[in-house]
Formats: structure tokens, sequence, C-alpha cells
């Protein structure tokens, strides 16, 4: 299975709201912080503006920055038209948008399909909830789907190393 079916096997939480995060993703303590919505019936999606070589979930932000597209991008293909976000997995629900997300990941695995992401679930729906766009900083976050990317994360978040004294004795 994927996301979809993994975030179903705890919609009992979502009913209050939560803050839902993939897997397969690290960030800087700093970033829970950019969760918290402008308004409480909003809910926020964090995302990096795209890059030409980005995959995965793009979103589309209105003028206002809400959520109004989402699309899955494979490695090698553009994006069509305006500005797009590359999804970095990290969402805060309302309480109105966490029971209605549970909703209706019920009936995508009653449908049988529990084998997609969580994200083609909310693209259904996007016009009835609000996602607010919060724009992050790139190397606040990563995304490990391979080797590269756990790389590319161990050089992010390396912690500083401590500079010899020039000097003293060491």
């Amino acid at each position: 299975t994927d996301s979809a079916y993994s975030l179903w096997c705890a919609r009992g939480s979502l009913s209050d709201g939560a803050v839902v995060l993939n897997g397969d993703v690290v960030f800087a303590d700093r970033i829970l912080a950019a969760t918290i919505p402008s308004r409480s019936d909003h809910s926020t999606w964090l995302a990096t503006r795209a890059q030409p070589d980005d995959d995965g979930w793009m979103l589309a932000l209105g003028p206002d920055r809400r959520v109004i597209g989402l699309e899955a991008v494979r490695s090698g293909t553009h994006t069509v038209g305006g500005p797009r976000f590359k999804s970095a997995g990290i969402l805060s629900l309302s309480a109105y948008t966490g029971r209605r997300l549970a909703a209706w990941l019920d009936t995508a695995v009653h449908e049988g399909r529990a084998n997609c992401h969580f994200d083609e679930i909310l693209r259904r729906h996007l016009a009835e909830v609000e996602f607010e766009g919060v724009e992050i900083d790139r190397s606040s976050w990563a995304e490990i789907d391979d080797a590269g990317d756990l790389e590319r994360a161990r050089q992010v978040f390396a912690p500083a190393r401590p500079r010899a004294d020039a000097g003293g004795d060491a």
C-alpha cells in the first residue's frame, strides 16, 4: 500500500486537526512553526519553489497563497504554466479538513484505492477545503528516496564542525 492507506489507519486522529508528515522527510526544527496557519479554519501545506529537476507532488498557488492545484511530476518532465512548488510532505490540517480527509480516505479504501498517495485523494477535493501554501527554505528539509538523497540530506543537516583554534594548542 501507499501513504493513503497509512493515513487511513490513523484517520481517527485527524478529527481534531493534525500535522501530517511523510515518513521519508527530514527537516529542521523550525519547520514545524511554519505549519501554524494564518487562520484557524485553514490548513497549511509546506512547499519549496520548484526547480527544473524536481519531481514529486507539485502545488500551484493562487495569488492569495491558496493551494489551487496539485500534480504529480515525474523526473525529467516539466510542469505546465505558472510557478510550482514542490511539496515537502508536511501538512497541518484544521479539524474540518482532518474530518473531511478521514472521510475521503475511508471512501478511497473501501473503493479499493488504498495503493495511492494521500496527495491523490486531496487533489480530487482541493476545491472543498482551504489549504494555505507556505513556502519554506529548500535547505531546511530533505526528502530521502534513494542513496543520493540520503547523501544530500547528510550534507544539509551535518552538525557544524568546531573550528580549530588558530593560536592554541590542540
